[in-house]
Order: C-alpha cells, then structure tokens, then sequence
C-alpha cells in the first residue's frame, strides 16, 4: 500500500473499507458473527455424519432382542400407516340444532359413509361449536342487560303524584 493508500485508510471511518479492499486487516465482514443453528439442527446433522456407525451398532442390539433398537428400526423402516380420508356429504349436517345435525353424523356412521372415528372427531367438533355458540350467547344476554342497567341509572326518578 503506498502513502496516498494509508492516507485514506486513516481518514476512513472504523470498519469502512479501504480503497481495492472489502474490509480493513483485523476487522470481520461480518460483526454479527454466522447465524447459529437451532439445537434439533445440530443434533440432526451430528446424527447423520454418525449415522454410518450408529446403524450397526442399533442393528446388532435389535438381533439381540433389544426392545428400544427394533422400535427404532421398525419406526423409520416402516413409519405410522396414517389414512387418507377422501371428503365426505353428509346430508343434514349443514342445518337444523345441534341435535339433528349429531343425528346425521351418526346415521352416516350407521350407513358406513363415515369410519367410526371420523364420526367421534366430527361429534367432538359439533360439541365445541355448541359451546362456542352457548358462551356467546350468554355474552350477548349479559351486554344487553349492562345495557339496559345503564339506561336505567341514567334516567330521572321517576317521583310519586299521592302526596
């Protein structure tokens, strides 16, 4: 670097680049430091560089009859069959109480257009909708009789004529 360079290196404000060079000598790109890898991230990546030793090592003690190495084995061999439902019509479950639309879930059960299970998450969700239904209901009777109170207390007594 000639004089003319060092010059305008000294003028330059800290961590400004001098001129033909990105950073000054000592001083990082990047003050922030590399992004951190969340936990699970590194345990992945530690795993699957140790995998190629570990896989013996877990198949052996399976052979052995190790009941934590052939869960293992079995859970990423052949992972959890988890069904497809195709969507379903139920005729009446888009109107009438909360009775009658219980009622239709259960008569498509009853006719095998829905599995039994389907029927049970189909039933709890209609139970929660009730009861989402029922608190605003209560929430709305409760304004309108703060409602009416306030209305009440902001009227003139009303005075008696006997006397």
């Amino acid at each position: 670097m000639d004089d003319n360079q060092h010059a305008v290196a000294e003028l330059m404000p800290q961590g400004v680049a001098a001129l033909g060079h990105r950073w000054r000598r000592g001083q990082s790109g990047n003050p922030k430091g590399r992004k951190r890898l969340p936990a699970e991230e590194k345990v992945n990546r530690a795993l699957a560089e140790e995998a190629h030793e570990l896989l013996p090592m877990v198949a052996a003690r399976a052979q052995r009859g190790e009941q934590w190495a052939i869960k293992l084995i079995f859970r990423r061999a052949f992972p959890e069959y988890r069904p497809k439902e195709k969507p379903v019509r139920i005729p009446g479950i888009d109107r009438g109480t909360f009775s009658d639309r219980g009622q239709a879930i259960l008569d498509a059960a009853a006719k095998g257009r829905l599995a039994p299970y389907q029927a049970s998450m189909l039933l709890s969700g209609l139970e929660a909708l009730a009861r989402t239904q029922e608190l605003d209901m209560v929430k709305a009777k409760l304004e309108e009789l703060a409602r009416r109170q306030a209305e009440a207390q902001s009227r003139p007594p009303i005075e008696d004529d006997d006397e």
